[in-house]
C-alpha cells in the first residue's frame, strides 16, 4: 500500500495531502496519516509551495526515488523471465489477454 501510495504522489507531481485523497479515493485524514507515515519513513516530505506560501506539496525524497527505480526494475526483470519461459504462441496469447485488459480499463475511463 505504501509503495502505491509514493507511486500515485509522484505521478501526480507534488500534490497536497487533498489532491491525493481525492485521487485515492480516501478521506483526507486517512490521506494524511498515509502521508505522516512515509514522512516518518523518510520516503515523502512536506514543503511550501513556492507560489502560495499557504499550501504544503508532496515531494518524494530521493530514497523514494531510489525505491521506486528498484522496483521498476524488478517488474522489467520479472517481465523478462517470464517472456523468456514462453513459446512464441504462449507469449501472443500473453498479449492478446494484455491488450483485451487495457482496452476495458480504457473504455471505462472514456465512459
Amino acid at each position: 500500500v505504501e509503495t502505491f501510495c509514493m507511486e500515485s504522489i509522484q505521478a501526480l507531481g507534488r500534490p497536497t495531502v487533498n489532491e491525493f485523497a481525492g485521487f485515492m479515493r480516501i478521506s483526507p485524514p486517512n490521506a494524511a496519516y498515509k502521508v505522516n507515515s512515509l514522512v516518518k519513513k523518510g520516503y515523502i516530505e512536506r514543503r511550501q509551495d513556492p507560489k502560495d506560501r499557504r499550501v504544503v506539496l508532496l515531494y518524494p525524497t530521493e530514497k523514494a526515488l531510489r525505491a521506486n527505480r528498484a522496483h521498476e526494475a524488478f517488474h522489467r526483470d520479472m517481465v523478462e523471465a517470464v517472456l523468456q519461459a514462453l513459446t512464441d504462441q504462449q507469449t501472443e496469447v500473453l498479449v492478446q489477454a494484455l491488450n483485451a485488459v487495457r482496452a476495458y480499463f480504457e473504455s471505462r475511463k472514456q465512459g
